[in-house]
């Protein structure tokens, strides 16, 4: 068997091979890509982990993947964690690259990257652009109320009322997207109906954590960054704290919570037992809120999808 690392920057992939201690550069284009593809074949790889960027690798990544590869895309923060626990302290691009060489070796079950539809890709990129828009013209909206400049003012009105309607066409499109898609629209609906879940949050959870209704309570809640990790040592017991996940997905979800707290019976009778019985911080209390309606929302949708399943299964002679 033999395993290869890969770090990808904007102009060039750095490639380590484990089994032969070699490396070698490839351009950072399809042409580059393809000649990895060809090299990898010739060595026999099974197995090629690189670090999930967010977009450089994603090129890369889907073509060996779409080749049967099995492909690593590793969380840049766990895959530097688990170098320096192998020893791997200094840091340049060939070491980076036989640090994701070596992990690649030692972890089997790692989940292989399969990748998403074009349909799905655009569909992502289309959720994540309207929570940019959001936030920017929050942004610009508190920057209104506070300046003093009339010519400030002015601008920013003008702009605000454009972010609106960006906002409003790229919802548009969304919705006319998930209407083609039977079974994300049938989830979508499930979602919507919790109090304090609006359509766009309910696509927006559905997108952006497409585990959600496959995963456990325990799984979710990590892919979210909501889990609390301990931090215990002997008799001493740490504060727990969240960290890592998707932080696209952490924000359509933080919205709909705060929405949830007023209007879900549910969720307002938990985060006011947190924060007003037990004291609470607010942030902590609204945190556990958003991990109970994210493991709801979760159940919610496994059970439909089992119900679904069982409806659709051939009637017995």
């Amino acid at each position: 068997m033999s395993f290869v690392g890969i770090d990808v920057s904007k102009k060039e992939l750095v490639l380590f091979h484990w089994e032969s201690n070699t490396s070698w550069k490839a351009a950072q284009n399809p042409q580059g890509w393809a000649e990895v593809l060809a090299r990898l074949q010739e060595l026999l790889v099974v197995r090629v982990a690189l670090e999930a960027t967010g977009s450089y690798e994603r090129g890369i990544a889907d073509l060996l993947a779409r080749a049967g590869t099995h492909v690593m895309r590793l969380n840049p923060r766990m895959a530097r964690d688990l170098a320096k626990g192998m020893g791997y302290l200094a840091k340049t691009d060939r070491v980076d690259a036989k640090a994701l060489a070596e992990i690649a070796s030692i972890r089997p079950k790692h989940p292989r990257w399969e990748p998403p539809t074009q349909a799905d890709d655009e569909l992502r990129h289309l959720v994540e652009w309207r929570l940019d828009l959001v936030e920017t013209c929050t942004q610009e909206k508190n920057r209104l109320q506070i300046t003093a400049s009339k010519f400030v003012a002015s601008a920013l009105t003008q702009l605000i009322k454009q972010l609106d309607k960006a906002i409003d066409k790229v919802e548009k499109e969304v919705k006319a997207r998930v209407k083609a898609k039977r079974e994300l629209q049938l989830d979508a609906d499930l979602l919507e109906s919790e109090k304090g879940i609006g359509w766009i949050t309910a696509i927006s959870l559905l997108v952006l954590l497409p585990e959600i209704g496959s995963a456990t309570r325990g799984q979710i809640s990590l892919l979210a960054g909501l889990a609390p990790l301990a931090d215990d040592s002997g008799d001493r017991k740490g504060k727990r704290h969240i960290r890592g996940g998707r932080k696209t997905a952490r924000t359509a979800l933080y919205m709909a919570t705060m929405s949830a707290t007023t209007h879900n019976p549910e969720i307002h009778a938990f985060y006011h037992r947190l924060k007003d019985v037990k004291g609470k911080e607010p942030k902590v209390a609204m945190t556990a809120a958003m991990r109970k309606m994210l493991v709801r929302l979760n159940a919610k949708l496994r059970d439909a999808r089992e119900e679904r399943r069982r409806e659709n299964l051939p009637k017995a002679a």
